[in-house]
């Protein structure tokens, strides 16, 4: 199986069985998505915004960046179900930029009727995930606390 590591601001879509991973997602998002109907997937590794006033600029694009591709790729986003990391609040500072990443990107999926079927994010940990698209599971390893989860 192909596998595809996805680094940072990178959006892929794939039409072929893939293993994808994110590594050192702090407070950026590692998202992942598959259509059931059609077999599409595709990940995307979400960075910090450029404009910590307006944080949905940058994910907005992120999460419609890779919803189009999925389309052009044959998907309906009809049979989407997302899973996604990440988000973490590293630097103990008042302005949490995981916690706006992970509001934001769960407010666009939401926007586009996404199902999230499952999300470990938040904490003050770093993590690095490995999304199988052939069993939809997501494997995260958080370095902090040395544990691995499944979900």
């Amino acid at each position: 199986m192909k596998e595809e590591v996805l680094r940072i601001g990178d959006v892929k879509v794939f039409t072929h069985p893939v293993v994808m991973r994110c590594f050192g997602l702090c407070s950026c998002i590692g998202l992942f998505v598959k259509d059931r109907n059609t077999g599409v997937s595709g990940g995307a590794h979400i960075f910090l915004p450029d404009d910590i006033e307006n944080p949905n600029a940058t994910f907005s694009a992120s999460v419609n960046t890779l919803l189009e591709k999925m389309k052009t790729h044959g998907s309906t986003l009809s049979g989407l179900r997302a899973k996604l990391t990440g988000g973490s609040n590293l630097l103990g500072k008042d302005l949490d930029i995981g916690a706006l990443n992970i509001a934001s990107v769960i407010g666009q999926l939401h926007k586009h009727g996404v199902f999230i079927a499952a999300r470990d994010v938040g904490g003050c940990k770093s993590r690095s995930a490995q999304f199988d698209a052939t069993t939809e599971s997501l494997v995260i390893h958080s370095f902090e606390t040395k544990q691995t989860i499944t979900i």
